[in-house]
């Protein structure tokens, strides 16, 4: 289902705008944050679990897929998607006149990526309280990707990609461009929480003005990555639709998808999507010659699904994550709070503090954790809480002394952190390596950051 809209009266670029602008939730009032950074999620098909989570924006600016193997992790990605699906070019050689000839050639090429914004802690935790509720109107690429953020939060990736279409000619070994067409591709995959592994993805195709011998555009079909790859991912909804890439026109498509890679089957085992979300253009040039336009194998939008957590769902791994030990919301985490804070402030790697310090990468090996706990509380009496926490890589049997600290906390703060880490965990599809920040909230309401 594909929608055509001509900008008679106004510019592309304004109509562009004028969508984004519909699609963007107000900014929230000075505080909200405050209130509620530690809100309680409902995940559907679940228990309620409590959780307290902060979301910041990372540029997708570096190539290759982020660090996702741990020691207890089966990772099954599907290769390099660009291998079996490229960008092609067409070409078509016929007489010009008596002892000449003439070569036509039509391809698709990428321009410099475009600078992508950061997302403030505000935003992105607004974004992220947006993702649970429904979308207002389909083939609605997220305000915030139409704004220019990349990687707004966990639930949600966004890609904008120039392209131009090029057509040549060469006579006689020497070559002229005859014609271009501009087309900008936004795209977004909103991943869901229903442990059925699935997104959407919406799809904004702004085509400018055609030169030349493309003056009047081109035409073809419009699919996606994973109507292209049907083993690694399924269009539960939509198909490969005819497009026609007139000048100066937008054009929306939205699909449903759904991995069917190996960790559908296989416990314990991530399936990395990147590569394949996005849409493929199969098209048709003046002279009747086909090529194809693979922006799904070559934009910024990231996708990873797993079974390393309970149940199977994904999440765009790009995006940074933190959780929050809040007494304000919960007073029986106060002393673990209190800790938290004093150790992000004093410790010198700053651990868990994106504004002065590293972040932490989860573990889920066993034996690490387990000699973390071990070197931490050694000579603390139970109940013994350690920061960096035992389930990271950065715990006290790697990392130097002076740069961890270990106190006695009441049972009932081990108690709640332990579960408000592990809901965190579950919640954001956090596996071996993956990234993420610690917010201290104490019961004055200071924060570490």
């Amino acid at each position: 289902m594909l929608k055509y809209l001509a900008d008679e009266q106004v510019s592309r670029r304004s109509a562009l705008t004028l969508r984004a602008v519909s699609s963007v939730t107000p900014r929230l009032p000075q505080g909200f944050f405050d209130t509620y950074l530690g809100l309680i999620g409902v995940r559907q098909n679940r228990h309620v679990i409590v959780y307290a989570a902060a979301v910041l924006s990372v540029s997708a600016l570096t190539l290759g897929s982020p660090a996702m193997a741990g020691a207890s992790t089966s990772q099954s990605p599907h290769g390099n998607p660009t291998a079996t699906h490229a960008n092609t070019s067409a070409c078509s050689t016929g007489a010009q006149k008596v002892g000449k000839s003439k070569t036509v050639c039509l391809s698709a090429t990428k321009g410099t990526k475009k600078d992508v914004k950061r997302a403030d802690v505000l935003n992105a935790a607004h974004e992220s309280l947006n993702r649970k509720q429904p979308r207002v109107a389909p083939h609605d690429v997220p305000g915030v990707c139409a704004q220019g953020y990349s990687n707004p939060d966990r639930f949600t990736s966004c890609s904008d990609e120039q392209w131009t279409i090029t057509e040549t000619e060469t006579v006689d070994g020497e070559t002229t461009v005859t014609g271009t067409l501009p087309v900008d591709v936004v795209s977004s995959a909103q991943f869901g929480t229903d442990d059925t592994a699935d997104w959407t993805l919406s799809t904004i195709l702004n085509v400018g003005t055609g030169v030349g011998t493309l003056e009047g555009g081109v035409a073809g079909d419009m699919s996606t990555g994973c109507g292209h790859n049907p083993d690694v991912c399924e269009i539960t909804t939509g198909g490969a639709e005819p497009v026609d890439l007139t000048s100066d026109t937008t054009i929306l498509g939205e699909w449903d998808e759904i991995d069917v890679g190996p960790a559908r089957s296989t416990n314990n085992t991530v399936d990395d999507l990147t590569g394949y979300i996005g849409v493929v253009l199969d098209l048709t040039g003046p002279a009747g010659d086909p090529f194809e336009l693979n922006d799904a194998g070559d934009n910024s939008l990231w996708g990873r699904c797993d079974t390393v957590n309970p149940g199977f769902d994904c999440v765009d791994p790009l995006a940074s994550i933190a959780v929050a030990f809040d007494a304000t919301t919960n007073p029986k985490i106060g002393p673990v709070a209190d800790h938290v804070y004093t150790a992000e402030a004093t410790l010198p790697s700053h651990w868990g503090n994106p504004n002065i310090g590293q972040a932490l990468t989860r573990t889920t090996n066993e034996t690490v954790i387990d000699a973390n706990r071990a070197a931490a509380c050694a000579n603390v009496p139970p109940s013994c809480d350690e920061y960096p926490m035992a389930s990271t890589n950065q715990g006290a049997a790697t990392t130097p002394p002076g740069d961890w600290s270990a106190v006695t906390v009441p049972a009932s703060a081990n108690n709640s952190q332990g579960g408000i880490l592990n809901n965190f965990y579950s919640f954001y599809r956090v596996i071996d390596d993956d990234q993420f920040y610690v917010l201290a909230v104490r019961a004055d309401g200071s924060r570490s950051w």
